[in-house]
């Protein structure tokens, strides 16, 4: 019988602020879809296997968000050099053209960039990018539909224009959090602030930006007062973040259940998530969720086609039901329609649909409903946000 996570709800806390853990410089390893080039390989070929990208450590790297490599992918070096790579429309890429590039372009000249996100519809056809500086100021470019760049327009932008003139969007550190302190979904944006407040922009679908309306917003609007937001994640609908007290709250699209909330209701705010003070991490995406606590059990939920839960079977849950017995799982990602994670011992694991440009970095063409372990490597670090590609970091070559 799965270990299903019983439901309770309450309301909010404040206090705190944003912390971090420090994050190496590493290697990246990327492969699955790659229709536009966004796997920085050069080249528009699929892969089915990790494949190093770059020859070089990275402090950050993006996927393109979508299936079969349509989307934009970015990185920022131990240069602090912001790099974007695949699908340039409405100028995604930053480098003020809309011509889709298969090798890493530098946006401008700058060398003190700290992270990136990117965002758009499934398709490839309405991308964006957010990207923060080291001095705190936050950038983005691309498309503006519903507002999502927030500018306070819907004009689509070629290279970065600063959001405003605040200096608190970024800490400037590099960290496991700070990674996950910008999300791009299809047309909205979440930010953390360094002060741990959450804020947000863009499409406000089924209540997407969680600040109790409907409503689209083309500039920042602060989600409740809470300042211990700690980390954030969004895509396909459905939105969670945890806070420093280890709780998970969600809201957005409650479709497949996949905001872990016990059914398929919409919330246009945060709700927590059961009464569990335990929390580290958090994904969602494509109308699935996973999340990981202090325990290190791995608990997943929504839509389970092609097994991507990894329970063994594909019923879809509206609950969060524990994958396996294990307590050694540290990060978890979702990726096209499969999940992938990396555990407390240094190794990568996979399951989902069998197909490549839908993110199985298996080498092997086999839908799997469990965890399966990709190659022998015990040098994995942490899984990349992205859909297809997708990648993961390494410590080593």
């Amino acid at each position: 019988m799965p270990n299903i996570l019983p439901m309770m709800m309450s309301a909010a806390g404040a206090a705190g602020g944003a912390t971090n853990t420090p994050f190496p410089d590493s290697y990246v390893f990327a492969w699955g879809g790659n229709n536009k080039g966004g796997m920085m390989t050069g080249n528009t070929t699929t892969l089915c296997s990790p494949v190093q990208i770059g020859g070089k450590l990275y402090r950050t790297w993006t996927g393109g968000r979508g299936t079969s490599g349509l989307g934009t992918s970015g990185a920022v070096d131990t240069d602090e050099k912001l790099f974007t790579c695949g699908n340039a429309s409405t100028g995604a890429l930053g480098d003020g053209t809309t011509t889709d590039k298969s090798s890493p372009v530098q946006v401008g000249s700058a060398t003190d960039w700290a992270m990136i996100a990117t965002g758009g519809e499934d398709g490839g056809g309405r991308n964006f990018t957010h990207a923060a500086k080291t001095g705190g100021t936050l950038w983005s470019w691309g498309n503006s539909e519903d507002g999502c760049l927030g500018h306070g327009n819907t004009t689509a932008i070629s290279s970065p224009i600063q959001i405003g003139s605040l200096t608190d969007w970024s800490d400037g550190e590099q960290s496991y959090e700070n990674m996950r302190r910008i999300s791009c979904g299809n047309k909205s944006t979440w930010v953390i602030k360094s002060d741990g407040t959450l804020w947000a922009w863009g499409d406000n679908f089924e209540g997407y930006l969680g600040d109790g309306t409907s409503t689209a917003r083309s500039s920042p609007v602060q989600m409740g007062s809470a300042t211990n937001w700690n980390i954030v994640n969004g895509y396909g609908g459905g939105v969670g973040a945890i806070n420093n007290d280890g709780e998970l709250w969600t809201w957005g699209w409650g479709a497949t259940g996949r905001i872990m909330q016990g059914n398929t209701t919409n919330y246009s705010s945060p709700v927590q998530v059961g009464s569990s003070t335990n929390w580290t991490w958090w994904a969602c995406s494509g109308g699935a969720s996973a999340a990981i606590n202090s325990a290190g059990q791995l608990f997943t939920c929504g839509n389970n086609g092609d097994g991507r839960l990894g329970l063994g079977n594909t019923t879809n849950y509206s609950s969060p039901v524990q994958v396996g017995s294990l307590t050694d799982w540290k990060y978890v990602e979702i990726v096209g329609n499969n999940m992938i994670a990396v555990k407390t011992d240094g190794t990568l694991w996979s399951w989902g649909a069998g197909n490549a440009a839908e993110g199985n970095p298996r080498n092997d063409a086999i839908t799997v409903s469990s965890p399966v372990q990709v190659g022998s490597r015990t040098d994995w670090i942490f899984p990349a946000v992205g859909d297809s590609p997708a990648g993961a970091f390494n410590s080593a070559t």
